[in-house]
């Protein structure tokens, strides 16, 4: 099954250029730090997307449940020019 994390997406969001200033980029981060900057997204007011899928694995006897992204390294971040630049520097990515 498919898991979908993720943070003030609406209906709007969804069409690609619909806003000139607003804009859909897949943004490569550092590895495994997806989750660390879907969460910068959050506090920053920026939507994003990050797709998940959920893995199970044995670990010392027990099975253990974990949400591995469905694009190692990419989160989906819906941003204008002054966005893009607090992500850049971020130093996530």
């Amino acid at each position: 099954p498919l898991f979908i994390e993720s943070q003030f997406i609406n209906d709007d969001c969804y069409l690609i250029g619909t806003s000139p200033e607003h804009r859909w980029y897949p943004v490569y981060c550092k590895p495994n730090k997806e989750k660390k900057l879907s969460e910068l997204a959050t506090q920053k007011n920026i939507s994003w997307y990050l797709p998940t899928f959920l893995h199970h694995r044995m670990t010392r006897g027990h099975r253990v449940e974990s949400h591995i992204p469905m694009f190692p390294g990419y989160v989906f971040l819906l941003l204008n020019r002054q966005q893009n630049w607090q992500v850049k520097t971020s130093g996530l990515i």
